[in-house]
C-alpha cells in the first residue's frame, strides 16, 4: 500500500508541475489567434488550422499535443463563431479541451476594430493506470476503481482584442472557474501524516494570456512580423515567447524566437503558402536549460486553410485594383 500511495502522490506531483502548461503549448500560435483568444473568432474570415506538437522527444512520457481550430464570421460581420479541440498527453496523464468561441466586433474606425469574446466548453482529465510502471499489480489497490480514471468539468473563458490593419493586441483569461479535479475518493493513510494533510485532488488554474504583434514592410518583397505572447498561471512564474517572422515575396517565411521561462528555449519557424488558401508551417524548439542535454528538441507541424468571405472577394474585385505579381497576400499579413 505504501508503494501505491507513492504512485498516487507522484501523479499529483507531475500534474502540479504541469500547472504552468495545463493548456497545450504551440509555437505557431500567431497563425490562428483563436487558439489563445476567443475574441479573435471570425476576425480573419474563415480559418481552419491543424497543429501537432511532439515536445522534448528524448524524454519518456513527454507531452504530445494535437489541436484543431476553426472559426468564421457570420453574415453580419459583427459576430464570429469558432470551435477548438485540443488534446495533450504526458505519460499516464491526458487532458482534452473542447471549447466553443463567440466574439462580437465593435467598429472603431475604417481600419480598426475592438472584439469581445466568450468561451464555453468542457475539459476532460484522465489517468491511465496501464501506463504506470510498477513492481506490483496496482489493480489490487481499491483506490483505483478502474483502469482509466476520467473526470469531465465545465470550462469558461473571456477575452478581448484590438485589431487594426497592421497591429493587434489581446488579453485572454481561460479556466475562470478554477475547477477542482478529484480522482481519488478515499486514501488510506499509512504514513502517520493524517488524511487532512494529503492532497486528494488537483485543480485547473486560471490562466492569463497577453498577445500582440504587428507588420512592417521593409520593402516591396520583404515583410517583418514581430509578435509576443506572455502567460501567467497561478503558482507558476511568468513566461513569454518573443518571435519575429520574415516573409519573402508573400510566399515563404522563416523566423526565430526565444521562450523566456524557467526552462528557456530557442524557437525556429519555417513555412510556405502552397496556394491562396492553404499554408504549411514547421517549428522546432531547443531547450537552453540543463534539461536540454536529455530532452532533445520539440517539433511542431501546422496545416492551415483560409478562405475570405464571398462579400469581401466581390468588394476587392470591384475596386478595379490588381496586385502586381506574386501570390495573394497571406491573411496573417492583413
Amino acid at each position: 500500500m505504501k508503494k501505491t500511495l507513492k504512485y498516487i502522490l507522484l501523479i499529483f506531483i507531475i500534474n502540479s508541475k504541469l500547472m504552468a502548461q495545463q493548456d497545450a503549448q504551440f509555437s505557431q500560435y500567431m497563425f490562428n489567434k483563436t487558439l489563445i483568444n476567443p475574441a479573435a473568432a471570425g476576425s480573419d474570415h474563415l480559418n481552419a488550422t491543424l497543429l501537432y506538437r511532439n515536445q522534448w522527444i528524448s524524454q519518456p512520457g513527454a507531452p504530445k499535443s494535437t489541436g484543431f481550430a476553426v472559426d468564421a464570421p457570420l453574415n453580419n460581420k459583427k459576430v464570429g463563431l469558432g470551435l477548438i479541440i485540443l488534446n495533450t498527453s504526458q505519460g499516464p496523464l491526458a487532458f482534452t479541451r473542447i471549447n466553443s468561441n463567440y466574439s462580437y466586433k465593435i467598429n472603431l474606425s475604417e481600419n480598426s476594430d475592438f472584439y469581445l469574446g466568450l468561451q464555453a466548453g468542457i475539459v476532460q482529465y484522465g489517468i491511465d493506470r496501464s501506463e504506470l510502471i510498477t513492481t506490483k499489480d496496482i489493480s489490487l489497490d481499491p483506490t483505483f476503481s478502474s483502469s482509466n480514471m476520467r473526470r469531465i468539468i465545465p470550462d469558461f473563458g473571456f477575452g478581448m482584442m484590438y485589431k487594426s490593419e497592421k497591429f493587434y493586441i489581446g488579453l485572454n483569461v481561460p479556466h475562470l472557474l478554477q475547477s477542482k479535479i478529484k480522482f481519488i475518493n478515499e486514501v488510506i493513510d499509512t504514513s502517520g501524516l493524517g488524511l487532512d494533510k494529503r492532497v486528494k485532488f488537483t485543480q485547473i488554474f486560471r490562466h492569463y494570456f497577453f498577445t500582440s504583434g504587428f507588420k512592417y514592410n521593409l520593402n516591396d518583397e520583404i515583410q517583418i512580423q514581430p509578435s509576443v505572447m506572455a502567460r501567467y498561471v497561478v503558482n507558476a512564474p511568468i513566461a513569454a515567447d518573443l518571435n519575429c517572422n520574415i516573409v519573402y515575396k508573400e510566399i515563404f517565411w522563416g523566423g526565430l524566437g526565444y521562450r523566456f521561462s524557467n526552462l528557456g528555449g530557442v524557437i525556429g519557424m519555417l513555412g510556405l503558402n502552397i496556394s491562396n488558401t492553404l499554408k504549411v508551417g514547421y517549428a522546432f524548439d531547443f531547450t537552453t536549460s540543463g534539461l536540454s542535454a536529455n530532452s532533445g528538441t520539440s517539433h511542431e507541424i501546422m496545416l492551415s486553410y483560409h478562405l475570405e468571405t464571398i462579400t469581401n472577394k466581390r468588394a476587392s474585385q470591384g475596386s478595379g485594383k490588381k496586385k502586381k505579381g506574386g501570390a495573394k497576400k497571406p491573411y496573417f499579413l492583413k
